[in-house]
């Protein structure tokens, strides 16, 4: 026995596996898959994986490990320093099939869970590359300040909104968590995205103190955090400073080499003015919405080029006069103005294209033109929820229902937990006969915003549809709108054959609605067999650009009864809905 052979017999373990190479090969096989799975991670970020990736992977480099020291042992027996031409084929196979295989499953793969979601329920195509912007907690002492931090996080929101590859909650959903006790883990699972962002607000004399941070949803681990302390002159770049600070942190790539534009320029106290009337606009009372219309006026009457202002008071003005709280004619000619000054200030800005388009085919009944400033409203954000829902209104006004579910579900996945979103909806699923859809909107709808007008009437109609008369009766004496309650017994009451009781409430509706719900007495007439009360009122609603005609004429399932009419078809040349 040579010296050198008795001294390895000698030796402990831990030399021989050293001397074999097994320690080292160990240590650097650990190094290379630690590298490997951070590359996968930003490959996984990057391309959109499935998140079952990472668990495949590990397991792979798990089961190589034992793979690598077996060849490491071996080539410590023989002394061999270099592997040989067949090893070296061997891995670079498996290496290749493997990445393959890695590549195609990440590529086509789809969960169970996701391919098993009824195709109902929009789900988001990229939950990964999804935000919420939550409302900033004003932390001044003063709780007039609150529209001031709501106003922080809004121009985030819009900001960040305008990156067509990531995916933003609507405001209307995002603040629907405000002073509410919900963790991380609910928002993500009722809004569906992959990260949030929070943050609040502490205002003294002049200075402000803003603090942000990222917090990844899968583990609610913070990924970024920052406090910015600055003037309160110095608020926009403030805003613009949190906004690229998030993107760069959500390694947002897919920019073609654009920037953020910047936050809207003016004075302060103008912006101000702005900040408190969407506050108030965002409660959608009648006197919210009237005192919202008021601020942005003032602010426009300060600083005559601000052109988001122009386009808030646009839409203030004619919600309140589609909603019946103001003349039509009167408040389509202001919003049209209010909104043309915006656009000739800001000939991008989706909210004034949206709002123009909105009124061009509620009112004018200007489908072509109302068609294209939407398209530019959505080419201008993608993710402007309004836009999309009013885009799925058009489309439900043309008779386009395969267009209008796909914006209406649009609009709800932007805006998962706003009421009337899943409302229009649900009448969407309605009168595509997908009754089971439509109920299961309506009464998510009802969960988010018991107190809601139409909630009741709604979810009665849908029972109807599904020939539940008694069910929808009770739902309609529920409905908490009264005008919406008259039209809902009417109807029941006749589904029921109870004539005098739906006499009564048609009647009462009639003598008190009549110049602003004359759409719907009329489909009451129509329901009932009345078909020339029915025209008559419907005549009526032509006369009074009531906006039920845009929006239901085509579709609406109660006027089934008096579409061979021709003076039905006749209305419908001159709203211009009829091709001949």
């Amino acid at each position: 026995m040579t010296e050198p052979q008795a001294e390895r017999d000698g030796e402990g373990a831990w030399a021989k596996l050293h001397r074999r190479k097994v320690v080292q090969w160990g240590v650097a096989y650990s190094a290379a898959a630690w590298t490997l799975l951070q590359g996968l991670e930003y490959l996984i970020e990057t391309f959109h994986w499935p998140e079952l990736i990472r668990p495949f992977a590990t397991l792979a480099l798990i089961v190589g490990l034992p793979v690598a020291l077996t060849l490491a042992w071996y080539h410590g027996e023989r002394g061999q320093q270099r592997l040989s031409g067949i090893e070296i084929a061997l891995l670079s196979v498996i290496l290749l099939v493997g990445g393959g295989v890695l590549w195609f499953y990440g590529r086509h793969h789809q969960p169970a869970s996701a391919a098993s979601t009824p195709a109902s329920v929009p789900v988001a195509q990229d939950a990964r590359m999804s935000i919420a912007v939550l409302p900033f907690v004003n932390m001044s002492s003063d709780p007039e300040q609150e529209y001031f931090s709501d106003g922080v996080s809004e121009q985030v929101l819009e900001q960040l909104s305008r990156l067509p590859d990531l995916r933003v909650i609507a405001r209307t959903s995002s603040f629907a968590f405000k002073n509410k006790d919900a963790d991380v883990a609910e928002i993500s699972r009722r809004l569906n995205v992959s990260h949030v962002v929070e943050g609040s607000v502490r205002k003294a004399g002049s200075r402000l103190r803003i603090t942000a941070q990222l917090v990844r949803t899968r583990d609610s681990s913070q990924l970024w955090s920052e406090t910015f302390d600055r003037e309160a002159t110095d608020v926009f770049a403030i805003q613009d400073e949190i906004a690229n600070a998030v993107v760069r942190r959500l390694q947002v790539t897919l920019l073609g080499g654009k920037r953020l534009g910047g936050a809207p320029r003016t004075d302060l106290e103008t912006y101000n003015l702005y900040l408190q009337g969407r506050y108030l606009y965002e409660r959608h009372g009648r006197d919210d919405m009237e005192e919202a219309a008021d601020l942005y006026r003032r602010a426009v009457e300060r600083d005559p080029s601000y052109a988001l202002a122009w386009a808030a008071l646009g839409e203030a003005v004619w919600v309140l006069a589609a909603e019946g709280y103001r003349d039509v004619n009167t408040s389509a000619r202001e919003a049209m103005e209010a909104t043309g000054n915006a656009l000739r200030l800001d000939p991008r800005l989706a909210l004034g294209h949206s709002v123009k388009g909105d009124v061009q085919y509620t009112y004018y009944w200007d489908w072509p033109a109302a068609d294209a400033s939407l398209r530019t409203a959505l080419a201008s954000d993608p993710n402007d929820a309004g836009a999309n829902l009013r885009s799925g209104l058009l489309a439900l006004g043309l008779g386009q229902r395969g267009e209008a579910i796909a914006r209406l579900e649009r609009a709800v996945e932007l805006s998962p937990v706003s009421p009337s979103t899943h409302m229009w909806l649900s009448y969407a699923y309605l009168i595509t006969n997908r009754l089971e859809d439509a109920e299961r909107e309506t009464r998510t709808a009802i969960e988010l915003s018991p107190a809601m007008p139409q909630a009741g009437y709604r979810l009665g109609w849908v029972l109807l549809a599904r020939g539940q008369a008694e069910a929808a009766l009770e739902a309609m004496q529920k409905e908490p709108a009264a005008e919406w309650r008259l039209i809902g017994l009417a109807l029941a009451y006749h589904a029921l054959g109870r004539r005098a009781e739906s006499d009564a409430a048609l009647e009462e509706v009639s003598r008190r609605y009549a110049d602003s719900f004359a759409y719907q007495i009329a489909e009451v007439h129509a329901y009932r067999g009345e078909t020339n009360e029915a025209i008559a009122w419907l005549e009526r609603a032509y006369r009074q650009h009531d906006s039920g005609l845009a929006v239901f004429l085509e579709t609406d399932p109660l006027l089934e009864g008096v579409r061979n009419d021709p003076r039905y078809i006749d209305l419908l040349r001159r709203m211009k809905l009829l091709v001949e």
